[in-house]
């Protein structure tokens, strides 16, 4: 995700002030790291995170309710590793074979990681969804999970037109 945010986040007059984290395997400890930056900010943070980084650190869920941090998780749920799906590996036949070693689908279901954590909960199915569930989020007075459902096929495609029409546009037609 952090990688789509790097890419197309527009240019503000005001700009966000973004940090990434990169842990062991480059997902190792992100929600952790997301509450210490929420108990270092004085204000709300905003933690954009994939299905699997949050399966690595669910445990870091548990300072949720001790901390009462203004938290906004959200959760861009692919169902695996989205990042290999742009990559030649997933490729790899037969298709289950690439699912269940690089892909590796997690399996959780979101409303239930937030309501074993104590965490508000918002699913977001569309644009206005989300932005209504994001500014709940950044009000609410403790960690919110905005929980987003996205295609990992569709996704790559998304990203390869746009690229093509980048391509032809700085080729110049």
């Amino acid at each position: 995700p952090i990688r789509d945010v790097e890419t197309f986040m527009p240019v503000r007059d005001r700009p966000l002030r973004v940090l990434s984290n990169r842990g062991a395997n480059g997902i190792d400890g992100v929600t952790s790291t997301a509450f210490g930056v929420a108990a270092g900010s004085g204000g709300p943070v905003v933690c954009l995170i994939g299905d699997v980084a949050l399966a690595h650190d669910l445990g870091g869920l548990l300072a949720a309710r001790r901390l009462r941090l203004p938290l906004t998780l959200v959760l861009q749920d692919n169902e695996g590793g989205g990042i290999f799906d742009f990559l030649p590996v997933a490729a790899t036949r037969p298709r289950e074979h690439y699912e269940v070693h690089v892909a590796t689908p997690t399996g959780l279901d979101a409303a239930h990681v937030a309501q074993l954590f104590g965490l508000a909960y918002r699913p977001a199915v569309d644009v206005a969804g989300f932005r209504a569930a994001l500014d709940a989020g950044l009000a609410h007075d403790g960690v919110t999970l905005i929980h987003v459902h996205t295609d990992r096929a569709h996704n790559v495609r998304l990203h390869r037109e746009v690229w093509a029409q980048v391509a032809r546009d700085l080729a110049g037609g």
